[in-house]
């Protein structure tokens, strides 16, 4: 254990070398510019919104741009711009110069013609130059859409239509999003010769404020076209009459996908709870959910996050109505949601010891509910060979690979699903040679069988300490291998950048995951060393 102490420490310290100098420094976001030239005591940044556009044939655009003092006393910064290669449309800036610190937009008139096209802006001043290149895509497809009015009030719907139209491939849906800050509902809207519509009822827990509405649709190009419209909500005046404090799930919760969690309001006049009401809870999703009245003003349901569930947070809204009286109540609780961990269960080999040869893997998939996983993709290798798995049926799939001799390998296996759920295993395998085909006659045999039985408590100690410390090597073996594995990943991701963020949180969280495992398996394996070794000694004084 002092040397796995030893090796974590170093561990962790290689990690502060490489994670340190990324965590303490900012995360900026930097645009390419041409050199600067002349005064040093002089210098400006120049900066955009976004560097990558896509926009529909016939729209115009506006572009925001920010000038901003990084050393020196202010000067007179002029703008101006071209195209780089074939010409997109008309524009102009306004305005044309100015002192940082200033903002000014660039106003692209309408574009005739599907394509790409790159804009150079510049912007100079006493000797120092800048430039940023924006890229335009024009697509073939163009959505429009409007809302009956812009203004609302809780309890209203949203009546929301719209048409799609492509020169090329007219899309089957569409996806709409509608969001207050990080509040969000989303759904996927059907297109129907070319047109769309849809009507969302806003709830009493849904917040007030300035709402973006966005639709959105691909093109046969892969560019992704989005149309947004802003609406503002407010709350009624006089309306409102009952208190909804959130029991479950607890503020800033935290669900794997495949769990579920109660919903259980406790709804309120006064002191007082109001049973009898119509309460429902909106998920992001837009599912609705009605909630159970239990008495006493407290109200309940259950609600499971399916496999294909958004990561990230979920703002619940539920709303309480008293259809007698008219009086509501209203309230959001924020939760987040991340992925479901994949159980990779090794089917074959049974054992560490693998007879050398054509050697079978078989492996089995589940969620953390038990229901088994189709159509995973699945990386895995034996000692940094790949080898393939196939799938054969009730979540389980097949590869083979080959060894000669008498050698240690190390299986490594990663699956995802559809939506990105994943899993790790690990596994240590002893490749074997064939056992020598010999023979014992009958006299033979009764001697072992004497040998046995008048030596059985000492063999049985002797070989449970050994299948005990034997154990106890593979877990060693495969610690090791998960910590080759975390520097391996955080060498790919600081400093050779061959993997995603993504990649990389995923893969991480894997890793840590298998540690604590064989960790806890390791430390359960060292008291049952002990546990032998008291008996043992307990055993001896009797005799």
């Amino acid at each position: 254990m002092r040397r796995h102490r030893e090796e974590d420490e170093e561990g962790e310290e290689e990690m502060k070398k490489v994670l340190l100098p990324a965590i303490m420094t900012p995360l900026l976001i930097l645009i390419p510019v041409a050199p600067a030239l002349g005064d040093a005591s002089f210098d400006f940044i120049l900066s955009i919104d976004s560097d990558s556009i896509v926009v529909s044939v016939g729209e115009n655009i506006t572009v925001p741009i920010r000038v901003n003092l990084s050393q020196g006393e202010p000067a007179n910064v002029s703008l101006s711009g071209e195209w780089i290669g074939d010409i997109g449309a008309n524009y102009s800036i306004s305005p044309s110069h100015g002192k940082p610190n200033f903002t000014a937009r660039v106003v692209f008139s309408e574009f005739q013609k599907v394509g790409k096209f790159v804009y150079r802006l510049r912007a100079s001043g006493r000797g120092v130059a800048r430039s940023v290149c924006i890229s335009i895509t024009v697509s073939d497809l163009k959505i429009e859409m409007k809302t009956d009015k812009t203004s609302y009030t809780k309890g209203e719907s949203i009546c929301l239509i719209g048409n799609v139209t492509s020169t090329m491939s007219e899309p089957s849906a569409v996806d709409l999003l509608i969001s207050c800050g990080e509040w969000e509902r989303y759904t996927t809207l059907e297109v129907i010769n070319g047109s769309f519509s849809f009507i969302y009822n806003i709830s009493y827990g849904d917040p007030e404020g300035k709402w973006n509405i966005s639709v959105s649709s691909t093109d046969s190009q892969g560019n992704k076209v989005c149309k947004t419209t802003k609406i503002t909500v407010a709350t009624p005046v006089n309306k409102v009459g009952y208190k909804i404090v959130f029991l479950s799930p607890a503020k800033g919760a935290i669900y794997t996908r495949g769990t579920t969690f109660n919903i259980s309001v406790f709804v309120s006049s006064g002191d007082k709870g109001i049973a009898g009401l119509s309460v429902s809870c909106v998920l992001p999703s837009m599912e609705k959910i009605v909630l159970k009245d239990i008495g006493g003003g407290y109200y309940t349901a259950k609600y499971t996050v399916p496999w294909y569930g958004k990561i990230g947070r979920w703002y619940i809204s539920v709303e309480a109505l008293d259809n007698e009286s008219g009086f509501v109540g209203g309230e959001n609780a924020c939760i987040s949601v991340r992925r479901a961990t994949i159980k990779v269960s090794l089917l074959e080999p049974s054992s560490t010891r693998v007879k050398s040869g054509d050697i079978d893997i078989l492996i089995k998939l589940t969620y953390p509910s038990g229901e088994v996983v189709e159509d995973a993709e699945i990386k895995a290798t034996v000692s940094d060979s790949e080898i393939n798995f196939i799938y054969v049926d009730n979540g389980t799939y097949k590869a083979n690979f080959k060894e000669k001799g008498s050698k240690q390998v190390k299986l490594s296996i990663y699956t995802t699903d559809a939506w990105n759920n994943s899993g790790s295993f690990f596994r240590i395998l002893y490749i074997m040679p064939p056992s020598p085909i010999f023979s014992i006659d009958i006299f033979g045999i009764a001697i072992l069988a004497v040998v046995a039985v008048t030596s059985f408590s000492t063999i049985s100690y002797g070989a449970r300490r050994w299948l005990l410390k034997k154990q106890l090597m593979e877990i060693e073996d495969e610690l090791n291998e998960v910590r080759r594995l975390q520097r391996e990943t955080v060498m790919k991701y600081y400093k050779e950048g061959s993997i995603s963020r993504k990649t990389y949180e995923i893969l991480m969280q894997e890793y840590a995951r298998s540690y604590s495992m064989l960790t806890d398996k390791y430390g359960e394996l060292l008291v049952k060393l002990r546990k032998t070794k008291k008996s043992k000694k307990i055993q001896a004084k009797r005799m």
